[in-house]
């Protein structure tokens, strides 16, 4: 009989172990002489249980179980034994023998619940559900009152995979000792393991009010483990909680928190407002709101958020804040949805209005420039633009909002074909900014007018520098011009593709809009399977949607999705296609593209807004106040 034998039938007919100790330490002896079997490792209990670690971990869990059984003979208190053991029987598919030494074991240590769990999980996996069952129950009956046991109740039971009947023991702990509260925490995680979310968010805020100073800890969870999909659960079970704490700051405090982690701001407004008005901020924390939602392409819920920080009236600490931010905020949204020349002549006289109402500089010259883009850009005054940014240049203010004008005002003179003043602007800012963000904007613009003027080598090379640019968008305007650069110069014999591009272009930003239409259709004709083909399209769409010609703009979006659904440009021509759909009223053709917008491309920036408009179109209550 070997070693592994004698220890199974000891566990199997449940006696003593004093009884089988001579016999073993004999038998061990004999086979030791003989074999020289493991000898140091018998001597050495520490060598002993990394020797059947060793064997686990090699997967070798034969001879695993055959080191630790002669272990835990003889130091059967020795706990890593015992588990790795216990694995060992569980991937030989032992179970029996696994049941064996667990009540051999429960009998030994009385007060050890480990082994009396294990002994019921080993008949569950012999397929043995009424005795397993029965076996449970027993221990729910002998449930302790003590808080510290009961955790090792539950932890005991998880290690196991028993998540369902660690839950119990928590659920009937609560109620034993008569606190609902005793658990919420350990409830929770084990709501998440099981894929309760609903529970789990339940258990998450109750723990939060009774926690306070948690509150990190709960929003890293939430992060982690609220998807998208949970949305609903976590808004619903949220609103509950504001409900039956309405005193609690908390919870709104994590409302907000976690609408602007899925880039709601429209909900993150009525908490955030409920917030401002009951700690009295004046307005500070809905400002900062506003201006995420901004950063984040969420105009129509910055535009909101600003138009409440107006209406409060001139006693808010930030109501001229808010209303100048609102007139950049107000020129993003009306270059998104492509607005008609009408609503860019009333937002001309919106910043008219503010600029009389200002009395500094450094707060006039600013206004003054975007009012000046608005003019030259979206209204065709260049004269008036370049005359209003001229004088702004030669008063008093900041020297670098004054070189920020600078920069506008050699945008304008591009637009003039006035290259060697722009040229000449563009330098002064980056010599006396050179190490600035302003000075990379510089070098940026002149990288672009020297793409305009077929200088792509040149052109290309500052593009390279830039690409490491301090901020995101410089970085990224760079990378998306030297990439069509770098992938149309010199792509054939001749560089004429690609100067013809630059010269359309040129002429879209001087409004030259038949021009550029009539040279971007010579060129789908005369390159067809063209790399540019994409962005001549969708250069092509965007002149048709500013000029109203909406239908050629469909056409134009839908070619470009068609034959480029996987180019760097396929996810700006489908929601620009959506948005289209929608000024023209067909919500349901709208609603398509943008759930596909969230389907096809996820990592998108139009995400957000895709997924808004989603929801509103799809008639989703979002409302929480």
């Amino acid at each position: 009989m070997t070693p592994n034998a004698v220890f199974s039938k000891a566990f199997d007919s449940r006696v003593r172990i004093d009884a089988f100790s001579a016999l073993f330490a004999g038998f061990c002896l004999a086979l030791s002489l003989m074999t020289g079997l493991h000898a140091n490792a018998q001597q050495d209990p520490k060598t002993q249980l990394q020797l059947g670690i060793n064997y686990f971990q090699q997967e070798e869990f034969d001879k695993a179980a055959e080191v630790l059984e002669q272990l835990l003979k003889t130091n059967p208190s020795e706990r890593n034994a015992y588990n790795y053991l216990y694995a060992a029987y569980s991937r030989l598919g032992d179970f029996k023998r696994s049941e064996s030494m667990a009540s051999f074991l429960s009998k030994k240590f009385p007060e050890d619940i480990q082994f009396v769990i294990d002994q019921a999980v080993s008949l569950r996996q012999q397929n043995k559900e009424p005795k397993a069952l029965a076996a449970f129950e027993e221990i729910f009956k002998k449930l302790p009152n003590d808080r510290n046991r009961l955790l090792t109740y539950a932890f005991c039971f998880q290690i196991r995979g028993e998540n369902d009947y660690a839950i119990r023991v928590y659920e009937q702990g609560s109620r034993q000792l008569n606190n609902p509260d005793a658990f919420t925490l350990e409830l929770a995680e084990l709501y998440r393991a099981t894929g309760q979310k609903s529970r789990m968010v339940e258990n998450y805020l109750e723990y939060l009010v009774k926690n306070p100073q948690q509150m990190g800890h709960i929003q890293k969870q939430l992060q982690s483990n609220i998807a998208v999909e949970d949305f609903e659960v976590f808004r619903e079970k949220l609103m509950a909680a504001l409900q039956k704490y309405p005193d609690n700051l908390l919870l709104p405090e994590l409302a907000v928190w976690y609408f602007v982690q899925q880039k709601d701001f429209s909900l993150a407004f009525v908490q955030a407002r409920a917030l401002d008005t009951r700690k009295k901020e004046g307005g500070t924390r809905l400002l900062a709101l506003a201006s995420t939602a901004t950063e984040n392409r969420d105009y129509t819920a910055a535009d909101q958020i600003y138009q409440y920080l107006i209406e409060a009236g001139p006693t808010l600490p930030v109501w001229f804040d808010a209303r100048m931010n609102r007139l950049e905020n107000k020129q993003l949204m009306l270059e998104r949805d492509r607005a008609s020349r009408e609503l860019w002549a009333q937002l001309a006289e919106e910043y008219r209005l503010v600029i009389t109402d200002v009395r500094h500089p450094n707060l006039a010259l600013p206004l003054k420039k975007g009012l000046a883009h608005i003019l030259a850009y979206e209204l065709g005054r260049f004269d008036e633009g370049i005359q209003l940014l001229e004088d702004a240049i030669a008063g008093p203010g900041d020297a670098r909002k004054r070189a920020e004008a600078k920069l506008e005002l050699a945008d304008l003179f591009l637009l003039t074909d006035e290259l060697w003043e722009a040229q000449l602007l563009y330098g002064q800012v980056d010599k006396d900014y050179i190490e600035d963000v302003i000075g990379q904007e510089a070098r940026l613009r002149n990288a672009r007018l020297s793409y305009y003027r077929y200088e792509f080598e040149w052109a290309q090379a500052q593009l390279d520098i830039l690409k490491a640019g301090t901020t995101h968008k410089i970085a990224n305007d760079a990378m998306e011009l030297s990439l069509l650069i770098a992938d149309n110069f010199n792509l054939d014999t001749s560089q004429i593709p690609l100067m013809n591009f630059a010269r359309a272009e040129l002429m879209m930003k001087r409004q030259q809009y038949d021009a550029a239409i009539r040279a971007l259709d010579s060129m789908l004709t005369e390159l067809p399977g063209h790399s540019l083909r994409d962005e001549i399209w969708f250069r092509k769409a965007n002149i048709q949607e500013k000029t109203g010609d909406l239908s050629g703009a469909r056409l134009s979006y839908e070619s470009l999705l068609k034959d480029h659904p996987k180019d760097i440009l396929a996810d700006d021509a489908l929601i620009a296609l959506a948005r289209l759909f929608e000024r023209e009223g067909k919500s349901e053709e709208a609603l398509q593209l943008y759930q596909k917008m969230l389907e096809e491309y996820p990592d998108s920036l139009f995400t957000v807004d895709a997924r808004r408009r989603f929801r509103e179109l799809r008639g989703d209550n979002l409302k929480v106040d």
